[in-house]
C-alpha cells in the first residue's frame, strides 16, 4: 500500500469521528452519555440482542457493559429477557420508550448526515454511498 492510501484512511477516520461528534446525545436532548447511546443504538439495529453479542459490538468488557445496561434499564429504555431454553443466555430488548429514543436518535443522525452532504451533487452523493457500501462489505468480510 502506498502513502496516499494510509492518508486517505486517516482522513476517513477523522471524518467519521467528526460525524459521531455531531451526533452527540446531549445535542439530541436525551438523557444519555455517548456509551449509553451507543449501546441503545446497537440494541435497536440488531435482531439478535444477547448481552454477549452487543457487548462485543460496542467493545465493552462484561463488567462495564453490565453497568451501562443497568443504567439503561433504570431509565426505562431496555429490558433483560432470560432465555427459556438456556437460563444463562440473556437478551436485551428495547422498551416502547427506548424505541422512541432510538428512533429520535436515528432521525437526528440522518439530519446530521443531510447537513454534511447538502452541497454535494447527486452523482457524487451516489458515488459516496456506493463507496461506503463497498467499504462496509469489505469490513464485514474481514471481521468475519
Amino acid at each position: 500500500m502506498d502513502k496516499g492510501f494510509f492518508e486517505d484512511i486517516s482522513v476517513l477516520h477523522q471524518f467519521i469521528r467528526n460525524f459521531h461528534k455531531s451526533c452527540n446525545p446531549v445535542e439530541m436532548k436525551v438523557d444519555l452519555n455517548r456509551t449509553q447511546a451507543h449501546v441503545l443504538m446497537a440494541v435497536a439495529k440488531n435482531n439478535v440482542n444477547t448481552m454477549t453479542k452487543i457487548s462485543e459490538e460496542v467493545g465493552l468488557e462484561k463488567g462495564s457493559f453490565t453497568t451501562v445496561v443497568d443504567s439503561l434499564i433504570q431509565k426505562g429504555y431496555l429490558e433483560r429477557i432470560r432465555s427459556e431454553e438456556d437460563r444463562r443466555k440473556i437478551s436485551l430488548v428495547l422498551t416502547t420508550e427506548g424505541r422512541e429514543v432510538a428512533t429520535m436518535m436515528q432521525q437526528h443522525m440522518g439530519n446530521q448526515a443531510g447537513k454534511m452532504f447538502h452541497t454535494t451533487n447527486k452523482e457524487d452523493l451516489e458515488a459516496i454511498k456506493q463507496a461506503v457500501h463497498v467499504l462496509a462489505e469489505f469490513a464485514r468480510k474481514v471481521e468475519g
